[in-house]
């Protein structure tokens, strides 16, 4: 899974295994303003990340090599909260204008796709040729009694956690014998 880290000391792209084992800070704090929105192409395996307040939308590697700026403050790239790739081309919400901007996964020929009435907080494509393949967590959730977190090679079965402000008890796995039961 990778994510954004924006924040007051970090802002920096990450990944990690669905478990969260294996964290690794891919494109590092100084090198980015603040990262929104991020989407893969695991076609071409690069990552593209919106930069909101720079008004940026950069390209990498999924192992955050070969770093690149595709579009940095084009008139229609106006605070860019998140964006979505699909077929070639990336789609992206501005929040500042209502607007869904597309343009090629090079960077070229921004245009305005749609304007919305409303912000748009956010842009995904849904198509059936994107829901294709399986892991150790397709069939039967893996075995596992609630959560299956497919990693390489494998799955991690793991329990529902609740905090306090749920006024529920915290539910641990018992891995001999993969059952959910209350923590003591």
């Amino acid at each position: 899974m990778y994510w954004t880290d924006a924040g007051t000391k970090f802002n920096r792209i990450e990944r990690s295994h669905m478990n969260g084992e294996n964290r690794k800070v891919i494109i590092p704090s100084g090198v980015l303003g603040a990262p929104r929105g991020l989407t893969l192409d695991l076609t071409s395996k690069k990552i593209y990340w919106v930069e909101q307040h720079a008004n940026k939308i950069g390209v990498a590697d999924l192992d955050g090599s070969n770093r690149v700026t595709l579009i940095s403050n084009h008139n229609l790239l106006n605070q860019p909260a998140r964006l979505a790739h699909y077929n070639g081309y990336l789609y992206v919400s501005s929040e500042r204008t209502n607007n869904i901007l597309r343009c090629e996964d090079d960077g070229s020929n921004l245009i305005l796709f749609r304007r919305t009435r409303d912000i748009p907080d956010g842009v995904t494509v849904v198509h059936p040729g994107m829901q294709t393949g399986s892991n150790s967590c397709s069939r039967n959730n893996g075995g596992c009694p609630q959560l299956c977190l497919a990693v390489p090679g494998g799955r991690v079965c793991a329990c529902t956690k609740n905090d306090t402000t749920d006024c529920l008890p915290s539910v641990v796995l018992v891995p001999s014998t993969l059952q959910c039961r209350l923590a003591s």
